[in-house]
C-alpha cells in the first residue's frame, strides 16, 4: 500500500490551532513534516533540502512497488485477459510488504518527534483518514460500479443480491470487512481485495500512536522480532506470503503489516543515528525491480518471499534513504510517489471496468502491446484522480478542519 505512506499530511494547519488539533505550535509546519514524497523537485536550504533530495529515491519505489501489484492483479481484474503477462510476475505482491516497511519509516520522520512531545492520537488518525480516505472512497464507488455493469451485462443467479450489495457497499464505506455471503468468497473486503491493506495499516498507525511515547528500543525490537516469526510462520504454513486478504488468513496480513511497520520505524532510528553510505538513487530502483520480476521456481519462493519481507526490504528502504539522484532523477520519482497510492486503491475497480469494456468490445488484449496498453491506462487514470480529484478533496478537508478548529478557538475564547 503504496499510498499511503506519505507524510504531508498535517501541511495545511494554521500553527496558531495546532494546540487545539493536539499539535505543539512550534511542530506545525515544521520542515519534517513536509512531504518528501509529494514535494515539487524545488531545491530547498539546510539539512530539509538534503533530505529532501535523498528521499527521493523513497518516491520512486512507491511507484515500482504500486506498478508491479497492479500489474501482477491484471489477470484477476481483466477476466484472464492478462494470463502470461501475469504470470511473469509471480512475486510481486511481496511489494505489499515494502509498502508497510515505507510507511513505518515515513510515519516516524513525520510524526515519532511530535506524537512523544503529545499530540493526540486522535489527532494522528484524523490527519491518517484525510490522507487515505478521498481515493479509497472513490474506489468503492467505483466498484459498486463495476458490479452494477457486470450484473447488467451478464444478468443470471452469479450476480450479487441487491441487499448483499448494499450491506457490503455500506460496509466497505466505514472499512469494515464484510464478505459476500452466498459467494464462496470470504475475503474481507470483496470488491477491492487491496483494501486489507489500508485496514491493517491503519490499524498499526493506531497501535503507534498510542505506543509511541513509550517506543524505546528494546521494545520496538521486540515487537520486531514477534511479529517476525509470526510472518515467518505464516510463510511456512501457506506456502507463501501472498496472505492476509482473506478471513482465513487475516492473522497473517496483520503479522505482515506490524513487522513492516514497526522494522520501517526501526529503519528511521537506524538512519537518524547512523546514515547508510551513499548510493546512487537508480542502483537501489534496479535491485528492486529485480527481486520483483526474480523467475523462481515454486520451491524456491516461500524462502525467497519471507527473506525479501524480513531482510532485504527493511535494508533496502534504510539505504535508498541515504541515497542520491540527479534532478531528472527526482522529477520522475516524485511523479512515481505521487501516483503510486492511487494506482495502488484504484486499480482493481477501474481494470475490472476496462476488462469488461474489453471483453464486450470482443477485443484480444493477450498480446503483449495490450497488456503493456491496460497497464499504461491505469497509470494515466491514476495520475488524473491524483491530481484532479485526490489533492483538491484534501485540500478542501484541510481548509474545513482549520475552519472548524478556528471556530472552536474562538468559542473557547
Amino acid at each position: 500500500m503504496p499510498e499511503v505512506t506519505q507524510s504531508n499530511d498535517a501541511v495545511g494547519v494554521d500553527p496558531a490551532l495546532a494546540g487545539a488539533a493536539g499539535v505543539r505550535p512550534a511542530d506545525a509546519g515544521a520542515g519534517e513534516a513536509r512531504s518528501f514524497l509529494e514535494s515539487s523537485g524545488q531545491p530547498g536550504t539546510g539539512v530539509a533540502a538534503v533530505e529532501e533530495r535523498a528521499f527521493s529515491t523513497l518516491d520512486g519505489l512507491r511507484g515500482i512497488a504500486a506498478l508491479a501489484v497492479a500489474a501482477y492483479h491484471l489477470f484477476f481484474i481483466s477476466h484472464g485477459q492478462f494470463l502470461g503477462f501475469a504470470s511473469r510476475l509471480r512475486v510481486s505482491f511481496i511489494a505489499v510488504d515494502l509498502f508497510f516497511v515505507l510507511s513505518g519509516f515515513v510515519l516516524a520522520h513525520a510524526y515519532e518527534r511530535r506524537l512523544r512531545q503529545g499530540m493526540s492520537v486522535a489527532a494522528f488518525m484524523s490527519l491518517r483518514i484525510q490522507r487515505l480516505g478521498p481515493l479509497y472512497l472513490l474506489s468503492v464507488v467505483l466498484a459498486v460500479a463495476g458490479i452494477l455493469i457486470a450484473d447488467l451485462a451478464h444478468p443470471g443467479p452469479d450476480g450479487w443480491p441487491t441487499l448483499t450489495l448494499i450491506a457490503t457497499a455500506a460496509a466497505m464505506l466505514m472499512l469494515i470487512p464484510l464478505p459476500a455471503f452466498g459467494f464462496g468468497d470470504r475475503s474481507l473486503y470483496p470488491m477491492n481485495p487491496v483494501i486489507w491493506t489500508l485496514a491493517a495499516e491503519l490499524i498499526v498507525n493506531v497501535a503507534y500512536a498510542v505506543v509511541a511515547r513509550m517506543l524505546t528500543l528494546s521494545r520496538l525490537i521486540t515487537i520486531c522480532a514477534v511479529a517476525g516469526v509470526l510472518v515467518a510462520a505464516a510463510c511456512w504454513m501457506y506456502l507463501n506470503l501472498g496472505v492476509g486478504s482473506y478471513w482465513s488468513n487475516a492473522w497473517a496480513g496483520l503479522a505482515r503489516a506490524f513487522y513492516g511497520f514497526f522494522m520501517g520505524v526501526l529503519m528511521f532510528r537506524l538512519y537518524t543515528a547512523r546514515r547508510p553510505p551513499v548510493v546512487s538513487g537508480w542502483i537501489c530502483l534496479a535491485v528492486l525491480t529485480a527481486v520483483l520480476v526474480a523467475p523462481l521456481p515454486l520451491a524456491w519462493r516461500p524462502p525467497y518471499e519471507a527473506l525479501c519481507a524480513l531482510v532485504v526490504f527493511p535494508a533496502l528502504i534504510y539505504v535508498s534513504a541515504g541515497s542520491r539522484l540527479s534532478p531528472i532523477g527526482r522529477s520522475i520519482c516524485a511523479v512515481a510517489g505521487t501516483t503510486s497510492y492511487a494506482l495502488y486503491v484504484l486499480h482493481f475497480p477501474i481494470g475490472d471496468l476496462i476488462g469488461l469494456t474489453v471483453e464486450k468490445l470482443g477485443w484480444n488484449m493477450r498480446s503483449a502491446v495490450g497488456s503493456y496498453g491496460l497497464l499504461a491506462v491505469l497509470v494515466l487514470i491514476a495520475w488524473i484522480a491524483d491530481a484532479r480529484f485526490d489533492r483538491p478533496v484534501r485540500r478542501a478537508l484541510r481548509r474545513a478542519l482549520s475552519a472548524g478548529l478556528r471556530g472552536s478557538a474562538a468559542v473557547s475564547a
